[in-house]
């Protein structure tokens, strides 16, 4: 069955069969409502001829290449944010026996980490450098960190939620794992692979794909009075829809080390991850750099980092921009309901959304505060 959502001129389409996201206009609704119903090219023409004024040839081209392009899975759809298998066979059929434990402080909780690895501890306390200053401390979540024949089960509530296969691993898995399930902590709507700052009270969303420059870009703007909410994911509440601050530290590839040294200092003296030609460094933020509280979102900018590029700010529709971000990563709970759809499209139907094109970051800060 397809549920449609009106998004300005166009519609966001929810096969409730496959679980998947398309934005369309109507005739490609139509075409679209009309294949999932089992209707072939042949009879699918014959409707739109009847339905739409068009020349036939027009009507035929247009059927052949949405049918194709639905079909090998070219339209853009619903996708995980994480792209990497996540293993939760491991049963934790015993206590945790604890090496070494931590506290880690986020708005919203104190996190307590329990591990049978002290060098997963070691390696997590240089990610996470907040003070209880930030956290709610009345809300104490647990994570327990075990060893398992050379792998590490990560367990929340006594579930496996995610799993490291190297001590790096393991730390870098919690970081996710904490994302997740400080997100629970709140009327959770959905989730974006995106970095988001704000000014004023004001958030600030910057949504894309790897490489495009938004963990660069949120950082410098941290170094000159922003604050941060979160990088490289984002989650959102429910009505009335807000960012919700669970500030990771920032993930900094090699080309922009030497960039933001000069603000980061620290950032040259942080261990290096990933493997070459991959190379990461993480930027943990300070009490004075997060948010601590839920804010709306004002502005969604899609970046794009290009060497001599002129800084240029475009406006891109609502239908365009949510097709962007459903490419770059949203995740809905699953199974995907239209109720969590419609949340979705209500969320993007009151925002501005612009492409943001740069190789300066100074001019890209101020192209972002004439935004606010």
């Amino acid at each position: 069955m397809i549920v449609q959502f009106p998004l300005d001129d166009q519609l966001v389409c929810l096969d409730t069969h496959s679980q998947r996201l398309s934005v369309a206009n109507i005739v490609g609704a139509r075409i679209l409502n009309l294949h999932t119903q089992g209707h072939n090219q042949l009879e699918i023409c014959a409707v739109l001829h009847d339905e739409f004024d068009a020349a036939p040839e027009r009507i035929n081209s247009d059927v052949h290449d949405f049918v194709q392009r639905w079909e090998s899975g070219d339209i853009v759809q619903h996708r995980p944010m994480q792209n990497h298998e996540t293993d939760t066979s491991f049963e934790p059929h015993r206590p945790v026996q604890s090496q070494a434990t931590m506290m880690a402080y986020l708005p919203g909780a104190a996190v307590k980490i329990v591990s049978e690895s002290s060098p997963v501890v070691d390696t997590l306390r240089t990610l996470l450098g907040l003070t209880q200053q930030v956290a709610d401390m009345n809300t104490v979540v647990q994570l327990d960190i075990y060893c398992d024949n050379g792998r590490f089960p990560i367990v929340h509530n006594g579930r496996t939620v995610d799993m490291g296969l190297s001590v790096d691993d393991a730390a870098l898995a919690c970081l996710r794992v904490l994302n997740v399930v400080l997100g629970e902590q709140t009327t959770h709507a959905f989730t974006l692979h995106a970095s988001a700052v704000v000014k004023n009270n004001s958030g600030v969303l910057f949504a894309a794909r790897g490489g495009s420059g938004k963990s660069t870009l949120a950082a410098y703007l941290v170094a000159h009075g922003y604050l941060l909410i979160n990088d490289d994911s984002v989650q959102l509440t429910k009505q009335p829809a807000q960012l919700v601050p669970i500030p990771m530290p920032f993930s900094v590839k090699a080309g922009s080390w030497p960039v933001l040294a000069q603000w980061f200092p620290a950032l040259l003296q942080q261990r290096v991850f990933g493997i070459e030609g991959h190379e990461l460094r993480y930027l943990p933020p300070t009490d004075a750099q997060v948010c601590r509280t839920p804010v709306a979102c004002k502005v969604v900018c899609f970046p794009r980092y290009e060497q001599g590029a002129t800084t240029k700010v475009t406006p891109v529709d609502r239908p365009t921009a949510l097709s962007a971000l459903i490419e770059s990563g949203c995740y809905l709970p699953k199974p995907v309901e239209p109720a969590g759809v419609e949340e979705l499209v209500a969320w993007a139907q009151n925002l501005n959304f612009y492409a943001l094109e740069y190789s300066d970051l100074k001019e890209a800060a101020a192209a972002v505060d004439m935004l606010l």
